[in-house]
């Protein structure tokens, strides 16, 4: 069994805490603030500043085995017959990333009942009976509850907790628990569920039929029962121990290796070697029904470069702890620490210092290493002083005790402003929002009086604040933006493009093209007046009608739904009320979310009309910071399917990083390419880098010049590659018909059929044999409710639907910024309404 944990940082509140303000002096800004060898569990428990995202009790792990095999003889299999419910394979602890078989139930959902027998009761009775599953739930999207009845009858109440074991009372009686193993990229848990009741009540040769159900909710979570018909057996020979241990760490320093036996091993002695010499010895004691015992191991102790550690018990080893994993934990870390400026906006002159924000944290996460800054100017010519106001930019390179060459960008910003407590500047004024609870006549007296009233980060923050810096750096530059969809940040952004394209002397080298008008190969283009034909009535249209009203009136969420088939709108409407009270219109933008993700892979399809990119070409011919033999084999391929293995990125996985490559290439010894699909953001992110330096511009200019200009696409703008989208429906629809066009849409080619084909869903199993998925260049495949198994798309967070049906050629999209209550049936429902017009005999 391995288990592994990962980082995660949020507030101590766990919620993200957002401000207001007003930059002086009149523009608006937005600040957000076991692994296994022979018989030992190791688990790795971070202690630092940041609260964890989750974590695994092995001392819960070991009492559970202990149990186990204490009283086999009372102990059955949870699983043995499916009975019904949704099947939705996905990764378990002991799939190896692979999809396993799974019962799914969700809360706010259609698919919210699942049942099963279990395993008939033993005729050798003890005064309780146990059964053992293996399950797993989404407890990183929120606490919901579930219900488990048995028999038919209710039992019990449990949720998706963030406790790692929890153990709750049934009704009448019995108990219900839950031990969480393995943690997966989510921060989702996975373990097993055990069952205790009465055997008296039971009956000798019969299974139990159980059922768990999720209902109403605020937030749609899931649980799944996996199709393991031997998890009883495979915990009690495959995972069970002599000992379990847990390695924590203060600070990422230095480190205990806690100890868990069972409670006839109190007394015994415990030992941890490196090779042949003790590191550390103690003696196992009883603590909460657990034989105990706690070893510490210095930070110079723990020499990454021997790889393992002994532990032995008593004079016999009973395992090896790899300290390959404590550096993998270590680099993840500082993969999240950030660099600091000793002011962002600062005045002429003196150039400000460097330096990470917590550098005691990045000593024991990387051991100490000096850093490198090289400034430069507006121009991009290298500088030692601020001679003149504007923009400024730090290089900031270290080598690693490793050997790893860090590289990180800040960009400054200086003015002959002084941001002291006794000077006449503020940085920023808060708005008058009404929800602060403050009257009009107050809010009019701090207006009046703003620089008597401000004080702290009111005056300071625009000196101590990064995104003051790129904003103001930006804004200064207003004069010679030529693009319509221009900001300060994208124009940061750009910024650092053009420099490192500099830096790479490829500057003057641009290779791409946005497509052009070809009138002697002029297609169609979607025929935007909504009109009944002989497939679609109006019968047909008025029963997508209801289905859509009800459903914004029920979920309490606008839509604006179309249909479109063979190149001609049957269907385009708006439903329910916006939040500030006016009615939805066919014209208002709606968040697009990860149907981002299918536009990035649209985008990619025109490098490759272009002989820019080969899909299944290294990785390292485009992006040259990723020179590492552990990426030899990684391609745009596996950035594209969820397959490069990276998916426990933090918050640094973003486009809009302008170091990405860097922190991916520090990361790289760590990825597990080709092992297993995981959903995530950063191979799009890297895809974008990969765009860009070929271009020389930022993905938004692309989107913009790619698609929203020579499709039409009036409403549309991103500004990443992988969420940001905000579109109107009949911006969409005229994407679709250019793929269902393969590629050609009115007096434009964006790429060639062939190349079409590299877009659509393929199966993964070319990746790896193991992998039971079809992806393609950001398009899944979307079959069901009438739609044909050549339908593909992409999800999104927003709820927002987006189809497109080749065989039928029909196109759905529903746009909206929240799912809202009772989701997929209405989802469900509307794509059966509009798939069911194909089901009859054709009409024409």
């Amino acid at each position: 069994m391995r288990c592994i944990t990962e980082l995660g940082r949020q507030t101590s509140s766990g919620k993200e805490i957002c401000a207001t303000f007003i930059l002086n002096p009149t523009v608006k800004f937005i600040r957000s603030s076991f692994v296994k060898k022979n018989f030992l569990l190791a688990f790795v428990l971070l202690f630092d500043a940041t609260p964890l995202f989750a974590q695994i009790d092995m001392a819960a792990v070991a009492r559970l085995h202990f149990r186990v095999a204490d009283d086999s003889a009372q102990w059955h299999e949870g699983f043995a017959e499916r009975i019904r419910g949704m099947v939705a394979p996905y990764a378990s602890h002991r799939s190896n990333g692979a999809a396993a078989p799974a019962l799914v139930a969700r809360t706010k959902s259609s698919e919210a009942v699942i049942e099963w027998r279990t395993a008939s009761l033993s005729a050798r009775r003890g005064e309780h009976a146990n059964f053992m599953w293996v399950c797993g739930f989404g407890n990183n999207l929120g606490e919901e509850k579930f219900q488990l009845m048995v028999n038919d009858k209710y039992a019990f109440t449990f949720s998706t907790s963030s406790a790692p074991a929890w153990e709750v009372a049934g009704k009448p009686e019995g108990t219900l628990s839950f031990t969480a193993v393995y943690v997966n990229h989510n921060g989702a848990y996975f373990g097993y569920m055990t069952l205790t009741l009465p055997a008296a009540k039971l009956s000798s040769g019969k299974p139990l039929r159980l059922k768990v159900s999720g209902g109403q909710a605020q937030n749609e979570t899931w649980y799944r029962t996996f199709e393991y018909r031997d998890a009883l057996s495979f915990f009690l020979h495959k995972e069970h121990q002599q000992v379990f241990s847990s390695l924590e760490f203060w600070n990422l320093g230095d480190a205990s290796v806690h100890v868990f036996a069972h409670p006839r091993r109190a007394g015994q002695n415990v030992t941890l070697r490196e090779r042949e010499a003790s590191l550390s010895e103690s003696t196992l004691r009883m603590h909460d029904g657990l034989a105990v015992a706690e070893l510490s191991l210095p930070r110079e102790r723990q020499n990454a470069t021997l790889g393992e550690l002994d532990l032995y018990l008593d004079h016999k080893r009973v395992d090896i702890i790899s300290l390959q994993q404590i550096t993998e934990t270590r680099l993840k870390a500082f993969l999240e620490e950030e660099l600091i400026a000793e002011r962002f906006v600062f005045p002429p002159g003196k150039l400000p210092a460097v330096q990470w924000r917590r550098p005691g944290m990045v000593d024991n996460e990387l051991g100490k290493f000096p850093l490198r800054v090289t400034y430069y100017d507006q121009k991009m010519q290298a500088v030692e002083r601020a001679t003149a106001p504007g923009r400024y930019a730090a290089v900031v390179e270290g080598t690693t005790p490793s050997g790893f060459k860090v590289k990180r960008y800040l960009t400054l910003y200086c003015a002959p402003v002084a941001f002291d407590d006794y000077g006449e500047d503020v940085g920023i004024t808060l708005n008058p929002l009404h929800g602060y609870g403050i009257l009009s006549s107050q809010w009019q007296r701090y207006e009046t009086e703003f620089r008597r009233f401000s004080f702290g980060d009111l005056i300071h923050y625009p000196a101590n604040s990064a995104e003051a810096a790129i904003f103001l750096a930006g804004l200064a530059e207003i004069d010679s933006m030529k693009s319509s969809i221009d900001t300060p940040r994208l124009r940061d952004r750009q910024w650092w493009i053009t420099f490192k394209r500099k830096q790479e002397g490829i500057a003057a080298h641009v290779s791409f093209k946005p497509p052009t008008k070809n009138r002697e190969h002029k297609v169609p283009e979607l025929n935007t007046t909504p009109i009944a034909t002989a497939t679609f009535t109006a019968a047909d249209q008025q029963r997508i009608r209801e289905v859509c009203a009800e459903w914004a009136r029920v979920s309490g969420e606008p839509l604006v739904t179309l249909v479109a088939h063979r190149g001609q709108i049957v269907f385009h409407e708006a439903f329910g009320v916006q939040r500030d009270g006016s009615a939805m219109t066919l014209a208002t933008p709606s968040w697009m979310a990860s149907i981002t993700k299918l536009l990035t892979g649209v985008l990619m399809l025109q490098f490759v009309e272009q002989g820019l990119v080969d899909l299944d070409a290294p990785l390292q011919n485009y992006l040259p910071e990723l020179q590492t033999a552990s990426l030899s084999q990684l391609t745009l391929c596996h950035l594209f399917t969820h397959t490069h293995g990276g998916a426990w990125h933090g918050e640094w996985g973003s486009d809009w990083n302008p170091a990405l490559e860097n922190y991916f290439a520090h990361a790289a010894p760590y990825l597990k390419i080709s092992e297993a699909f995981q959903y995530n953001r950063l191979g799009y992110a890297l895809a974008g880098k990969v765009m860009e330096r070929l271009s020389g511009r930022a993905v938004p200019y692309l989107f913009e010049a790619c698609f929203f200009q020579p499709l039409g696409m009036a409403h549309a703008f991103a500004d990443n590659t992988y969420g940001s989208l905000y579109a109107t429906s009949l911006d969409l629809a005229k994407l679709a018909q250019m793929l269902l066009q393969r590629g050609s849409y009115g007096e434009h080619v964006l790429f060639a059929p062939e190349n079409f084909e590299k877009f659509l869903p393929r199966d993964l199993s070319r990746i790896n044999p193991k992998l039971e998925r079809r992806w393609g260049l950001g398009a899944a495949p979307l079959s069901g409710h009438g739609l044909s198994e050549q339908a593909f798309g992409h999800e999104a967070a927003s709820g927002a639907i987006f189809r497109i049906d080749p065989a039928h050629e029909l196109i759905i999209v529903s746009a909206r910024d929240r799912t809202g209550a009772k989701y997929e049936d209405y989802a469900a429902r509307l794509l059966e309404a509009c798939t069911a017009p194909l089901q009859q005999p054709r009409k024409d």
